[in-house]
């Protein structure tokens, strides 16, 4: 499930930074320059964000099985100490 919601947001989050692009292109025909480059930055970095989150959610398939799941594998494992060892 959250691997589902990791790219919807990634997917959501790319399809905005094509937006911000588009405005970017509005500002331009405009001859508002910074605007436009500021526009840009914007939706490079909203679209790199995107495009992190699709990857993260891809990374999240489950193993085979008998494997342990990331939310296991990041808790400590309990050691059983020998009956001879204070």
């Amino acid at each position: 499930m959250r691997r589902a919601a990791y790219e919807v947001v990634g997917l959501g989050l790319v399809l905005a930074g094509l937006y911000f692009f588009v405005e970017s292109v509005t500002f331009f025909t405009a001859k508002d320059y910074v605007a436009g480059v500021l526009e840009i930055f914007v939706g490079l970095a909203v679209t790199r964000a995107g495009l992190e989150l699709v990857k993260l959610g891809l990374l999240l398939v489950p193993g085979p099985p008998g494997t342990r799941s990331p939310e296991a594998a990041a808790e400590p494992t309990r050691v059983a100490r020998d009956a001879g060892t204070p």
